[in-house]
């Protein structure tokens, strides 16, 4: 089944690494990177940058409208710490999009 991926700190190192595993894969139909700031897309027709202000007081409600409009099923990985992971679960959760299976790639 082919799934599409939010992902909140894509830009990152460790970020970097998950969307390039990502796209290794066929069944991954889009990954979506969650960015503070607009980057150059070099990676492809696949992926697709949003930009949202993390810190913003709009920002859940700014990712749960994102991920009403992908397709299903949806996927949220965070690379930013438990903070964005927690906002990126719940409104999974309350979506009802997808399983909110989340990982925290924090290397510390």
């Amino acid at each position: 089944t082919e799934y599409t991926v939010v992902i909140i700190g894509g830009t990152g190192q460790v970020g970097a690494a998950v969307v390039a595993a990502l796209l290794v894969s066929s069944q991954c139909r889009e990954v979506v990177m969650i960015s503070r700031r607009a980057v150059a897309n070099s990676l492809g027709e696949r992926v697709r940058t949003v930009v949202i202000d993390t810190e913003s007081a709009g920002f859940e409600q700014a990712v749960a409208t994102l991920v009403q409009g992908v397709s299903r099923p949806v996927y949220g990985v965070s690379c930013v710490g438990w903070l964005g992971q927690r906002e990126m679960e719940r409104e999974l959760e309350r979506d009802g999009a997808g399983e909110a299976i989340l990982h925290n790639w924090d290397m510390r």
